[in-house]
């Protein structure tokens, strides 16, 4: 384990910023973070395990997300972009998946930011972290606010875009993994029923 730090942005549910970590090292050289404890109220918790906020994990959230998996997702809002952009109605659909595949790229972005602060990782000091949780952040505003706007017609998760619940530190960040998580389901269902229907009798 490291020695006793304030992390700029992660905190224990007991809310306390002093954390150590349990890391692992690789046959390269390069080092990545297994698990957390807090100093104060010693609760652990692996790193992808977010015990201090409501909604999934990354773990839950993301599961079998891939490097491959983020490219497509970058590719789509590409498309969706140029697509929101050649037409005189919006497709509010569309545009909240642009919004929520945003929201979730920049939350996994911030997510290795942090947790590369605890392994001095380049490109993950104090300030990067402020900056990528702060960008994240923005992102996840931005989608609850559509969410709220369209009376939450595309919510999937089982807590509501106007629970109190997120109103925490990380909260935002958290509305948009149930929400991924959510239309990552429903998309798996989808794509599901259109297999079955397709196989021979």
């Amino acid at each position: 384990m490291d020695c006793m730090s304030q992390h700029p942005s992660l905190y224990c549910a007991c809310q306390s910023r002093v954390l150590v970590s349990e890391r692992i090292e690789h046959p390269d050289g390069s080092r990545e973070v297994a698990s957390l404890t807090c100093t104060y109220c010693a609760a652990s918790w692996e790193a992808y395990e977010t015990p201090a906020l409501p909604g999934p994990d990354y773990a839950v959230a993301y599961m079998s997300t891939t490097a491959a998996d983020l490219m497509d997702q970058e590719l789509a809002l590409l498309l969706l972009s140029d697509d929101n952009a050649n037409v005189t109605a919006p497709d509010f659909g569309k545009r909240r998946g642009a919004l929520l595949r945003e929201a979730a790229l920049l939350d996994i972005g911030a997510r290795r930011v942090e947790l590369g602060w605890f392994c001095w990782q380049a490109g993950c000091t104090g300030d990067d972290v402020d900056h990528a949780t702060a960008t994240a952040d923005q992102a996840a505003r931005s989608l609850r606010a559509f969410d709220l706007r369209l009376v939450q017609v595309y919510v999937a998760g089982p807590l509501a875009a106007d629970s109190r619940a997120w109103d925490v530190a990380g909260g935002l960040r958290s509305y948009v993994r149930q929400e991924y998580c959510g239309w990552r389901r429903a998309t798996e269902r989808t794509n599901s029923a259109t297999t079955d229907r397709q196989r021979p009798l």
